[in-house]
């Protein structure tokens, strides 16, 4: 039971910082047209229907993409297919009451892309009839509401197929007791859990479904929770639009109402003290044959909470990002305009985390000095105590991406990372920070092709510059095992050299990263230019050789594997790299 509570309250609270579900007034006080049970119920899913059918339609063309088919290709790879089964004696041929488990592994398919949202609008619909559009149900209706009253035996009910014991397989069918299709239940105590938690949930929890038209064929649903009738959110069913929003203000008297239903059971529960702001998530038809879905937050995300006198603190500015598909042209264009992240939390959390093992059971990744040790010449085992607080901040998020079908390319415009540096600080101590393009507006444009070997290429204007600032000397006596390049320098990596810049990735023979074709690559650090690295038009960028193989030399023969390489005592960064011709 309390699987399903947590999952559905952690839901709501997740959503309130990465995603959108309209506020409780949602028509404005606009004035409602009449409404009766059968034509909310047909409006609503006739609306469903009509709406993921004609974008089903709409994204047909996506299977013409050739830059998606080959990135959905790439992404093949071989698998483990796993399956569960009764334990048969091999003599009486009878169920032991064990249950096995075989896995096999799987090659990598070729598979066409295919968008067919048919199905999937049609399994809506069918739960929206099964499970809310029951007369039983009904608990009002008032000439232009109708609401609904979830019943744990109609809306928790299970599917025929589900729960229960896997089918049992024929007593004289022996010969292979693991057969695939058998059900992947190993427990029957845990069959049907889910349905038994949303029963007690409905029991504690009353949910109703209150359904409203604000416009001839539209159909709006608030969601109530509790005695209250408290609003979480609300669905928005229209001929050209389905939406869900959520005015987290409101919400948070929604989860006060589950979390006091569940006090006795859980009485660590953390509520937020501030939960504010208002996100949508939105399909809209813009136009016969074009489709647009958004995320917008609509007013600022502030979600804060006390935590044994701790404050946590997260804040999403407003923002939007947005893919439009157009038939008629056979493109798709994506945009993103996001606004700044702000989060703070505990420094101690943040030390903590240095000294924790991994759940391998190893250590952690090294975040302090090598030297640090205890009397015993031991390293520390145990996390210092600290006070303050870490901030984060990410400036922003901006693009505009335009693609065609059967376009081997497409644009990316005005990629930025906000309109001021982005930083990790602690006790208000810069130790991170990160600009890209501080001198050119902060933004910069790439053009995403295939080459006639189906290798990756990126040009880029005006140019690409990014500066990486660490700062760890400021906590490295708090910190495990700080790297040395971290603790007080900084990284550029600099694409220019012309009005554009062109790079080659893929794969080869001679093991190279990427290789120049217009433009020059800089690399470098402020605690070793000597050591920067360059790689000029023509010339080709080499990674770190493998532990034990000899270092490859692309200008040369390779070195001994017991001759130490040049690099060995170089920066912990650009030692990494080489510098050679390409084969």
């Amino acid at each position: 039971m309390d699987s399903f509570r947590v999952s559905l309250v952690a839901w709501m609270m997740v959503v309130a910082l990465v995603g959108g579900l309209s506020t409780c007034g949602g028509n404005g006080g606009s004035e409602l047209v009449s409404l009766e049970k059968g034509t909310a119920a047909l409006t609503t899913t006739e609306n469903v229907k009509s709406n993921l059918t004609a974008l089903s339609d709409v994204l047909q063309f996506v299977e013409d993409f050739m830059l998606a088919q080959k990135a959905f290709d790439s992404m093949a790879f071989s698998g483990t297919d796993c399956y569960s089964a009764p334990r048969f004696d091999p003599e009486t041929g009878e169920e032991t009451g064990e249950y096995v488990e075989e896995c096999e592994e799987t090659e990598p398919e070729d598979e066409d892309i295919e968008v067919n949202l048919d199905e999937v609008a049609q399994d809506i619909v069918d739960e929206l009839n099964k499970r809310v559009f029951v007369d039983s149900q009904i608990e009002e209706e008032t000439g232009t509401s109708v609401t609904y009253l979830l019943s744990p035996a109609v809306f928790c009910a299970e599917d025929e197929e589900e729960g229960g014991a896997p089918d049992k397989k024929p007593a004289d069918d022996i010969s292979d007791p693991l057969a695939p299709e058998a059900e992947e239940c190993l427990d029957e105590e845990e069959c049907g859990e889910d349905s038994e938690d949303c029963a007690e949930f409905l029991d504690k929890v009353p949910v109703r479904l209150k359904f409203t038209s604000p416009a001839e064929g539209e159909i709006e649903v608030d969601i109530l929770v509790g005695a209250e009738k408290a609003h979480v959110f609300r669905l928005e069913f229209y001929k050209d639009i389905l939406a869900i929003e959520i005015d987290w203000a409101e919400a948070k008297a929604a989860i006060e109402v589950i979390t006091k239903a569940f006090e006795a059971e859980d009485e660590d529960t953390i509520l937020p003290d501030v939960l504010e702001g208002v996100v949508r998530l939105e399909l809209k038809r813009d136009a016969a044959g074009k489709f647009t879905l958004s995320l917008v937050v609509k007013e600022a995300l502030k979600e804060e909470l006390t935590v044994d006198g701790e404050t946590y603190l997260i804040e999403v500015g407003p923002g939007s990002i947005s893919a439009t598909a157009d038939k008629d042209s056979q493109t798709i264009t994506f945009s993103a305009d996001l606004g700044k992240v702000v989060m703070s939390f505990p420094y101690q959390l943040l030390v903590d985390a240095s000294y924790e093992e991994d759940e391998e059971g190893g250590e952690s990744a090294p975040l302090m000095p090598d030297d640090k040790a205890d009397s015993t010449g031991e390293p520390e085992s145990e996390a210092p105590k600290v006070s303050g607080t870490v901030t984060v901040q990410l400036s922003g998020y901006s693009f505009t991406a335009s693609a065609q079908a059967k376009s081997e390319s497409f644009d990316l415009t005005n990629v930025g990372l906000g309109a001021e540096t982005s930083f990790v600080k602690v006790n208000g101590d810069t130790i991170f920070s990160l600009d890209l393009n501080p001198a050119d507006g902060r933004t910069f444009d790439l053009n995403v092709a295939l080459d006639g070997d189906d290798n990756v290429t990126w040009t880029m204007s005006p140019k690409f510059d990014l500066s990486l600032l660490w700062n760890l000397a400021k906590v490295a006596d708090d910190m495990k095992d700080v790297p040395e390049s971290m603790l007080s320098e900084t990284w550029r990596f600099l694409v220019d050299g012309g009005t554009a810049q062109k790079i080659l990735f893929g794969e080869s023979d001679d093991g190279r990263l990427l290789k120049m074709l217009e433009g020059k690559l800089t690399i470098s650090s402020t605690a070793a230019p000597a050591e920067t690295v360059v790689v000029d038009a023509g010339m080709c960028l080499f990674g770190e050789e493998d532990e034990g193989e000899a270092p490859q030399t692309p200008d040369g023969p390779n070195l001994p594997a017991d001759d130490p390489s040049p690099d060995e005592d170089g920066h912990e960064l650009l030692s990494s790299f080489q510098v050679g011709t390409c084969e």
